[in-house]
C-alpha cells in the first residue's frame, strides 16, 4: 500500500516510472526504515545508489550521516531531487552531493557505506564494480535485490556454490540475506520479490592483480556447470586432467566434482599450486 507521502510525491513531479532503466520504487515506510536503521549511518560517509525521488534519503538524512551522496542515472529523477533539496525538504547538518551519473563510472572519494535499490539487469556489474574496480572499496554495502540473486549468492534453499556467490565470499568478510521485500511493496510492483543483503568487505583486500588471476581461474572452472572441473580447467590450459584429478584427491576433493561443491578455502588451494 502506497503511504500517503509517497503517493503525494508522485503525483506532485507526474512520475512515471522508466520500465528501460528497471524503476521500481520502494514505497513501504516500515521497509524503508528498516533499511535506514539497520546500520549505524551517524557521522559516516554514505552513498545512496538509486535514490529515484528521494524516498529513502529522506530516512538517511534522518540517520545524521557527515555526508550523503546520491547517485542518479536518470535526469529527471536528478532534477526532483534537486527541487527537493531547493524546497528545503532535504536539509541536515551535513553534506548533501547528488550526482547525476551512470554507477558503473562512479568512484567513491572517501572510505564509505554504501546503500543501493539497484535494478535488477545491472546487480552483478555493480557488486563487482564497488569489491574490485574502485580505488576505495566501500566498508559495508546494503544492497536491496532480486530475491532469487540473494538466495544464490547467500547459499539458501539448498543453492551452492557459484562463480558469483565465491567471487563476492572472496571479497567479504560477511555475506548476509537480512529479509525478505515482496513485490507488492514496489511501484511498480515487480514480477519478483526482492531481498535485503549485508555485505561487510574485507578490511585487507587481496592485490587487484591476484584477484584478477583468482577470479579467472574460477570463472574457467564454471564455464560449463555441469561438467566435472578437472574438464573445465583442462579445457582452459590450466593443466592436464590427471595431473588436475591427482591434486583434487591430494586436497580430499573428489576427482570427478563439479566446481560448485568445491569451497572457496580449498580454491584457494587449488589457485596456490597452479598459480604459485
Amino acid at each position: 500500500m502506497i503511504g500517503h507521502h509517497h503517493a503525494e510525491l508522485l503525483k506532485r513531479y507526474a512520475i512515471e516510472p522508466k520500465k528501460s532503466l528497471g524503476q521500481n520504487f520502494l514505497v513501504n515506510d516500515v521497509i524503508l526504515g528498516n533499511i535506514s536503521e539497520f546500520i549505524d549511518i551517524e557521522s559516516r560517509h554514505v552513498i545512496e545508489v538509486g535514490p529515484g525521488y528521494g524516498a529513502l534519503t529522506e530516512r538517511l538524512i534522518s540517520a545524521n550521516p557527515a555526508s550523503l551522496t546520491l547517485v542518479e542515472y536518470d535526469p529527471r529523477m536528478v532534477a526532483i531531487l534537486q527541487d527537493r533539496e531547493s524546497k528545503h525538504e532535504f536539509d541536515f547538518a551535513g553534506t548533501l552531493n547528488i550526482i547525476e551519473q551512470d554507477v558503473l563510472q562512479f568512484d567513491p572519494k572517501e572510505s564509505s557505506l554504501l546503500i543501493a535499490n539497484i535494478p535488477y539487469y545491472i546487480t552483478s556489474p555493480i557488486l563487482f564494480r564497488f569489491l574490485y574496480e574502485v580505488a576505495l572499496v566501500p566498508t559495508e554495502m546494503l544492497i536491496l535485490m532480486q530475491k532469487e540473486v540473494a538466495d544464490k549468492i547467500t547459499k539458501q534453499k539448498g543453492y551452492q556454490n557459484s562463480y558469483l556467490s565465491l567471487a563476492l565470499e572472496h571479497g567479504c568478510d560477511i555475506l548476509e540475506k537480512r529479509f525478505e521485500v515482496a513485490a507488492s511493496n514496489f511501484v511498480p510492483a515487480p514480477k519478483v520479490d526482492s531481498a535485503v543483503v549485508y555485505f561487510r568487505t574485507k578490511s585487507e583486500q587481496t592485490s587487484p592483480e591476484k584477484t584478477k588471476s583468482f577470479l579467472k581461474l574460477i570463472s574457467q572452472a564454471f564455464s560449463q556447470p555441469r561438467k566435472k572441473v578437472v574438464s573445465n580447467l583442462a579445457n582452459g590450459g590450466v593443466g592436464a586432467k590427471e595431473d588436475l584429478e591427482a591434486m583434487l584427491l591430494e586436497f580430499g576433493i573428489r576427482a570427478d566434482a563439479r566446481a560448485e561443491t568445491i569451497n572457496l578455502p580449498d580454491w584457494y588451494r587449488i589457485f596456490d599450486r597452479l598459480c604459485r
